[in-house]
């Protein structure tokens, strides 16, 4: 099943029908237990007798039709081509989605299998998408999936099928301005003038904003967070680094901020949207805050 590569090359490796570029033999846990569950999504324990009736039948009718109607048989040759064509593409895309998730898994992954339904109607989603880009989304969400069994609903899957390339680098680029509400919560953003202005010259324009709303990825309207303490503070964390903005007032100061949550869908697909930090919009948003009278400390 598996044979030599070039030098420089991962092996290649024949699992049912599926080629992944792994050695089995050296492959985690975690990479057989995706590739199982493509396999089991697939039906592939069926497969090659499936082909071989269905090969059988297309050579029948094939065959009949040539000698009864030789234009019938000529259409229905093309069709043939244009189904194996179309299942040659899909493979190709399915093959590439899995590939790209055997290298975004952990080392260690849950030992709950995935869901059966789920891994098959994920393949189904992602069988037509052929953008090296998109498919990169569907590979975090099946590794993510593989790990965790659960992570993702059937609602993520449709939705991801419906999302653009131009919307979901769009999302990736919110994301850089998001704080993740640890431990638990929909990651926010700050609506602070200033901080409302870079994004707005670094082509983040509330009319894209909006559009991320109307697609249902970003909450509509602002959370406004209070707090009424002599001593606040409120600890913000951003791409693995936690900053602690702190204020001390005599008498009972009264804070208001207003943050921009995600939506349910939108915290789903956070983690895999694949945002790089912009430290230069946290140095504004910081200069804000310090601005206003508030310290801040960053702790690792």
């Amino acid at each position: 099943m598996t044979k030599k590569s070039d030098a420089g090359k991962e092996p290649e490796t024949s699992f049912s029908l599926i080629k992944v570029n792994v050695n089995l033999e050296c492959a985690s846990k975690a990479v057989i237990e995706l590739i199982d569950a493509v396999r089991n999504g697939l039906g592939l324990i069926y497969v090659p007798t499936h082909l071989r009736m269905m090969t059988a039948a297309c050579l029948d009718v094939s065959s009949r039709f040539a000698e009864t109607d030789p234009e019938a048989r000529q259409l229905f040759e093309r069709s043939m081509g244009r189904y194996l064509s179309q299942e040659v593409r899909r493979q190709k895309n399915i093959e590439a989605i899995a590939n790209g998730a055997i290298a975004s898994l952990p080392e260690h992954a849950n030992d709950k299998p995935v869901d059966t339904d789920w891994i098959a109607y994920f393949l189904d989603q992602c069988k037509e998408v052929g953008d090296e880009e998109m498919q990169s989304i569907w590979s975090r969400i099946l590794a993510g999936e593989v790990s965790q069994p659960g992570t993702y609903s059937l609602r993520t899957l449709n939705f991801v099928r419906t999302l653009c390339k131009e919307e979901a680098q769009l999302f990736t680029a919110y994301c850089a301005y998001c704080f993740p509400d640890l431990p638990a919560g929909a990651p926010y953003r700050f609506t602070v003038a200033k901080a409302d202005d870079y994004l707005d010259k670094h082509g983040m324009e509330a009319f894209k904003i909006r559009h991320l709303v109307d697609i249902g990825l970003v909450r509509d309207g602002m959370h406004t967070l209070s707090a009424e303490e002599t001593v606040f503070t409120f600890p913000s964390y951003y791409f693995g680094k936690q900053y602690v903005v702190t204020k001390e007032d005599k008498g009972i100061p009264h804070y208001v901020y207003d943050v921009q949550n995600l939506t349910a869908l939108g915290c789903e697909i956070y983690p895999i949207a694949g945002a790089k930090p912009d430290f230069e919009y946290l140095r504004n948003l910081l200069d804000c805050c310090k601005a206003e009278g508030f310290e801040v400390a960053v702790k690792c």
